[in-house]
Protein backbone atom coordinates (compact mmCIF):
# COMPACT_ATOMS: atom_id res chain seq x y z
CA UNK A 1 0.00 0.00 0.00
CA UNK A 2 1.27 3.45 -0.86
CA UNK A 3 0.05 6.65 0.76
CA UNK A 4 0.87 10.20 -0.31
CA UNK A 5 0.02 13.08 1.97
CA UNK A 6 0.17 16.85 1.64
CA UNK A 7 3.63 17.98 2.89
CA UNK A 8 1.91 20.99 4.46
CA UNK A 9 -0.32 18.74 6.57
CA UNK A 10 1.67 18.92 9.87
CA UNK A 11 0.27 21.67 12.07
CA UNK A 12 2.40 24.16 13.96
CA UNK A 13 0.43 23.98 17.22
CA UNK A 14 2.74 21.35 18.74
CA UNK A 15 6.24 22.46 17.90
CA UNK A 16 9.19 21.23 19.95
CA UNK A 17 12.22 23.47 20.27
CA UNK A 18 15.49 22.00 19.02
CA UNK A 19 16.86 19.57 21.58
CA UNK A 20 19.72 17.13 21.94
CA UNK A 21 20.92 14.45 24.34
CA UNK A 22 24.50 13.26 24.79
CA UNK A 23 24.80 9.81 26.28
CA UNK A 24 27.15 6.88 26.74
CA UNK A 25 26.14 3.45 27.99
CA UNK A 26 27.89 0.06 28.05
CA UNK A 27 26.09 -2.96 26.66
CA UNK A 28 23.47 -4.23 29.09
CA UNK A 29 21.23 -7.26 29.49
CA UNK A 30 20.18 -8.50 26.05
CA UNK A 31 16.66 -8.97 27.46
CA UNK A 32 16.57 -5.31 28.58
CA UNK A 33 18.72 -3.58 25.97
CA UNK A 34 17.33 -0.03 26.26
CA UNK A 35 19.05 2.19 28.82
CA UNK A 36 17.12 5.42 28.18
CA UNK A 37 14.66 7.16 25.88
CA UNK A 38 15.46 10.88 25.43
CA UNK A 39 12.30 12.20 23.85
CA UNK A 40 9.70 14.90 23.34
CA UNK A 41 6.33 13.81 24.71
CA UNK A 42 3.21 15.31 23.18
CA UNK A 43 1.06 17.13 25.74
CA UNK A 44 -2.34 17.60 24.15
CA UNK A 45 -5.66 18.20 25.86
CA UNK A 46 -7.32 15.78 23.41
CA UNK A 47 -5.38 12.85 24.92
CA UNK A 48 -6.46 10.21 25.58
CA UNK A 49 -8.36 9.95 22.31
CA UNK A 50 -10.10 7.00 20.67
CA UNK A 51 -8.85 5.82 17.28
CA UNK A 52 -12.39 6.14 15.94
CA UNK A 53 -12.24 9.89 16.67
CA UNK A 54 -8.90 10.49 14.94
CA UNK A 55 -8.59 12.12 11.55
CA UNK A 56 -4.80 12.30 11.15
CA UNK A 57 -1.46 12.10 12.96
CA UNK A 58 0.71 14.59 11.04
CA UNK A 59 4.41 14.85 11.80
CA UNK A 60 7.33 16.82 10.40
CA UNK A 61 10.76 15.93 11.78
CA UNK A 62 14.52 16.12 11.30
CA UNK A 63 17.13 14.35 13.42
CA UNK A 64 20.78 13.34 13.46
CA UNK A 65 23.27 11.27 15.45
CA UNK A 66 26.92 12.22 16.03
CA UNK A 67 29.98 10.75 17.72
CA UNK A 68 30.94 12.90 20.71
CA UNK A 69 29.09 16.00 21.87
CA UNK A 70 29.07 18.14 18.72
CA UNK A 71 25.91 18.26 16.61
CA UNK A 72 26.18 18.24 12.83
CA UNK A 73 23.66 18.05 10.02
CA UNK A 74 24.97 14.99 8.17
CA UNK A 75 24.53 11.40 9.31
CA UNK A 76 27.96 9.72 9.24
CA UNK A 77 26.75 6.14 9.43
CA UNK A 78 30.23 4.65 8.98
CA UNK A 79 31.56 6.73 11.86
CA UNK A 80 28.68 5.77 14.10
CA UNK A 81 29.09 2.08 13.35
CA UNK A 82 32.86 2.34 13.90
CA UNK A 83 32.05 3.57 17.41
CA UNK A 84 29.57 0.72 17.88
CA UNK A 85 26.48 2.88 18.22
CA UNK A 86 23.33 0.86 18.81
CA UNK A 87 20.17 2.96 18.96
CA UNK A 88 16.94 3.65 17.15
CA UNK A 89 15.04 6.85 16.39
CA UNK A 90 11.31 6.45 16.66
CA UNK A 91 7.79 7.54 17.37
CA UNK A 92 6.39 5.65 20.36
CA UNK A 93 2.63 5.36 20.90
CA UNK A 94 0.76 3.50 23.66
CA UNK A 95 -2.89 2.48 23.54
CA UNK A 96 -5.47 0.72 25.66
CA UNK A 97 -9.24 0.32 25.86
CA UNK A 98 -8.99 2.02 29.27
CA UNK A 99 -8.24 5.77 29.24
CA UNK A 100 -5.99 5.68 32.28
CA UNK A 101 -4.01 2.61 31.25
CA UNK A 102 -3.44 4.10 27.77
CA UNK A 103 -1.21 6.81 29.25
CA UNK A 104 1.08 4.30 30.98
CA UNK A 105 3.86 2.68 28.89
CA UNK A 106 4.07 -0.17 31.40
CA UNK A 107 0.32 -0.80 31.70
CA UNK A 108 -1.05 -0.11 28.20
CA UNK A 109 -2.19 -3.16 26.27
CA UNK A 110 -0.60 -2.03 22.99
CA UNK A 111 2.51 -0.24 21.79
CA UNK A 112 2.97 1.10 18.26
CA UNK A 113 6.44 2.22 17.21
CA UNK A 114 7.56 3.85 13.96
CA UNK A 115 11.32 3.57 13.47
CA UNK A 116 12.95 6.26 11.32
CA UNK A 117 16.45 5.23 12.40
CA UNK A 118 17.99 1.81 13.08
CA UNK A 119 21.73 1.87 13.80
CA UNK A 120 23.82 -1.08 14.97
CA UNK A 121 23.40 -4.84 14.70
CA UNK A 122 21.89 -5.11 18.19
CA UNK A 123 19.14 -2.63 17.36
CA UNK A 124 16.28 -4.89 16.37
CA UNK A 125 12.51 -4.49 16.72
CA UNK A 126 10.68 -6.72 19.15
CA UNK A 127 9.34 -9.88 17.56
CA UNK A 128 9.41 -10.92 13.93
CA UNK A 129 8.16 -9.58 10.58
CA UNK A 130 4.42 -9.96 10.18
CA UNK A 131 3.48 -12.59 7.59
CA UNK A 132 2.00 -12.29 5.14
CA UNK A 133 3.90 -9.03 4.77
CA UNK A 134 2.04 -5.78 5.43
CA UNK A 135 4.10 -3.20 3.49
CA UNK A 136 3.30 0.49 3.74
CA UNK A 137 4.76 3.48 1.92
CA UNK A 138 4.20 7.05 3.07
CA UNK A 139 5.55 9.92 0.98
CA UNK A 140 8.27 7.71 -0.48
CA UNK A 141 9.38 6.03 2.75
CA UNK A 142 8.73 2.27 2.87
CA UNK A 143 7.93 0.58 6.17
CA UNK A 144 7.92 -3.10 7.19
CA UNK A 145 5.79 -4.33 10.10
CA UNK A 146 7.06 -6.41 13.03
CA UNK A 147 5.06 -7.89 15.88
CA UNK A 148 5.98 -9.28 19.28
CA UNK A 149 4.91 -9.31 22.93
CA UNK A 150 6.77 -7.33 25.56
CA UNK A 151 7.38 -9.66 28.54
CA UNK A 152 8.40 -6.71 30.76
CA UNK A 153 5.01 -4.98 30.34
CA UNK A 154 2.42 -7.69 31.03
CA UNK A 155 2.86 -9.28 27.58
CA UNK A 156 1.98 -5.99 25.91
CA UNK A 157 1.32 -6.36 22.18
CA UNK A 158 4.04 -4.43 20.37
CA UNK A 159 3.85 -3.47 16.68
CA UNK A 160 6.84 -1.81 15.03
CA UNK A 161 6.96 -0.18 11.60
CA UNK A 162 10.60 -0.01 10.47
CA UNK A 163 11.67 2.33 7.67
CA UNK A 164 13.65 0.65 4.90
CA UNK A 165 16.56 3.07 5.48
CA UNK A 166 17.65 5.69 8.01
CA UNK A 167 15.28 8.57 7.34
CA UNK A 168 16.63 11.73 8.98
CA UNK A 169 13.84 13.95 7.62
CA UNK A 170 10.21 12.98 7.23
CA UNK A 171 6.93 14.76 6.61
CA UNK A 172 3.66 12.87 6.49
CA UNK A 173 0.62 11.44 8.23
CA UNK A 174 1.20 8.39 10.45
CA UNK A 175 -2.51 7.59 10.70
CA UNK A 176 -2.41 4.87 7.97
CA UNK A 177 0.24 2.99 9.97
CA UNK A 178 -2.03 3.01 13.03
CA UNK A 179 -5.33 2.15 11.36
CA UNK A 180 -3.72 -0.73 9.43
CA UNK A 181 -3.14 -2.48 12.76
CA UNK A 182 -6.82 -2.63 13.65
CA UNK A 183 -7.15 -5.53 11.21
CA UNK A 184 -4.16 -7.42 12.61
CA UNK A 185 -4.41 -10.30 15.07
CA UNK A 186 -3.76 -8.93 18.58
CA UNK A 187 -3.94 -5.38 17.19
CA UNK A 188 -5.77 -2.46 18.79
CA UNK A 189 -9.38 -1.76 17.87
CA UNK A 190 -11.12 1.45 16.85
CA UNK A 191 -12.38 1.87 20.42
CA UNK A 192 -8.81 1.86 21.80
CA UNK A 193 -7.43 5.10 23.22
CA UNK A 194 -4.08 6.68 22.37
CA UNK A 195 -2.77 8.01 25.66
CA UNK A 196 0.96 8.47 25.03
CA UNK A 197 2.67 9.86 21.92
CA UNK A 198 6.37 10.71 21.83
CA UNK A 199 9.35 11.04 19.48
CA UNK A 200 12.88 10.20 20.57
CA UNK A 201 15.68 7.64 20.57
CA UNK A 202 15.95 4.34 22.38
CA UNK A 203 19.59 4.19 23.49
CA UNK A 204 21.17 0.74 23.64
CA UNK A 205 24.95 1.19 23.91
CA UNK A 206 28.03 2.68 22.26
CA UNK A 207 31.80 2.57 22.57
CA UNK A 208 31.97 6.34 23.17
CA UNK A 209 29.63 9.22 23.91
CA UNK A 210 26.96 9.89 21.29
CA UNK A 211 24.73 12.90 20.66
CA UNK A 212 21.16 12.60 19.44
CA UNK A 213 19.85 15.87 17.98
CA UNK A 214 16.34 16.83 16.89
CA UNK A 215 16.47 19.98 14.78
CA UNK A 216 12.78 20.01 13.87
CA UNK A 217 9.69 18.40 15.33
CA UNK A 218 6.10 19.40 14.53
CA UNK A 219 3.48 16.90 15.66
CA UNK A 220 -0.26 17.05 16.04
CA UNK A 221 -3.34 14.95 16.67
CA UNK A 222 -6.27 15.95 14.51
CA UNK A 223 -9.73 14.69 15.46
CA UNK A 224 -12.77 14.36 13.26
Amino acid sequence: MSVTTDPKTPAQSHYASNFSATWGFPQGDVKLPVHAFPNALLADTSLPVQLSSLKSLPIDLSWNYDVGSTSTKTLDLNGLLANNLNANVCVDIFLDDDKTEAASPSKASHEIMVWFGQIGLATQPLGTPVTPAVPMSINGTDFTLYYGQNPTANSQSSFTWVADKNTTSFTGDLMPLVTALTTQTDGPNVASYIGYYAFGSETYYAASNMTFTVSKLDIDINTK
